[in-house]
Parts: structure tokens; sequence; C-alpha cells
């Protein structure tokens, strides 16, 4: 199971070679950016905003190296060009009430889209090191589909009840779905429980 991140790298680095061709990809991983001209550039998206992707404790050197030497660079060109430059790190970007909630992916890709749709330029950067990374599950699953995993693993002589002790039925919800409580901070056993119910869940789907 890839993380969302692998494709929204994969989808952008194929996007650019079929649409400007590999010469001016290489060259644009290269750094030459040729004659860039102003007006060739969307007039109502005047920014360039990149989403930084990494997993954090293996790439700290790297992500410090890009705010150190690269922004200021890329600033610089953006100015010549008459846009404005910035970046997103999630590093600073997931306080622990989103941590604790499980919404740490949904606001990673929530400011992936952003990026998207208002950088005139590149909006994803990937680095890719050492660890595969975090990789959590969906904190809400539709009924439908939970309770068909429950059954798949009681055929199999699974035990279920740490998934509906964690999983409760949101009725209000459309459609119906289950949603993952909010675990506290004073909960140490966290991350043994989430990998036992990781693997069941995998092993359900």
């Amino acid at each position: 199971m890839k993380s969302h991140y692998y494709y929204y790298y994969y989808y952008y680095y194929y996007y650019y070679y079929y649409y400007y061709g590999q010469d001016v990809v290489d060259a644009v991983v290269m750094g030459d950016l040729g004659d860039t001209c102003p007006e060739s550039i969307s007039s109502t998206k005047r920014r360039v905003i990149v989403f930084i992707s990494s997993t954090f404790t293996d790439t700290k050197a790297e992500r410090n190296s890009l705010m150190r030497d690269v922004y200021p660079y890329m600033r610089t060109l953006c100015r010549k060009l008459g846009l404005d430059f910035g970046s997103v790190d999630m590093r600073w970007g997931v306080n622990e009430d989103i941590t604790l909630e499980h919404g740490t992916a949904e606001v990673c890709i929530r400011e992936i889209n952003r990026c998207i749709q208002e950088s005139a330029g590149p909006a994803f950067v990937c680095l890719l090191s050492h660890k595969y990374g975090y990789r959590p599950f969906p904190p809400e699953i539709e009924s439908k589909e939970f309770e068909i995993m429950l059954t798949a693993l009681k055929n199999k002589g699974r035990d279920t009840s740490l998934l509906l002790e964690y999983f409760q039925v949101d009725s209000n919800s459309t459609p119906e779905s289950y949603v993952l409580k909010p675990r506290t901070a004073e909960q140490k056993d966290w991350w043994d429980i989430f990998e036992k119910m990781q693997v069941l869940l995998r092993e359900a789907a």
C-alpha cells in the first residue's frame, strides 16, 4: 500500500514529461529554466507554492538545506518573473490536536490540493530517502464496507473486538460510517494498538 504522496509524485512527473517532453523535464530537474517568458505565466496565478513531501527524521538536513539555500534563490527568481514564492513544510503544520484526532493525512492532502490550485508552476516536491514513512489507515470507513471486513475477519476466526472498540458508528453521517475515536496524549500504548488494527484492516481488505 503506497502513500498518497507517492502517487502525487508520479502523476506530476509524467504530466510534465508528456506535456513538455523529456528534454525540458531533465533541464528543469537540473535547475535550467531556460528563457522563461513572464508573459507565458497565467495572469490569474501570480504565485509559485510547493508542498514539500518526505519522511521527516531522515531528510532533516535536506529540508533545512532547502530553507537555507534553495528558497532564497527561488524567491529572487520568482520576483524577476513578477511572482511570489512560497512553500509548505508540514513539520510545523500539524499540531497535537490534529494528530490526536487522526487528521494528519487529511490536512496534508488539503494543503497539496491548495498548492495545485494556487501555484503558477510546480506544486509538489517529493524527497525520497531511506524510510517508507507513516501509512495511516482511513479514520472513517463506510458502514457497509466496514461490516463486510468484520465478517471476513470473523470467518477467518480473527478477533474483531479491538476494531469495534476504537471504531464507532456515526449514524448522522451520509453515508453512515464507522469513525476512529480520537486518542489522548496520555495513551502510551496507542502505536501498539494502531499496528494491531492496521494488520487486521489489511487482512480484511
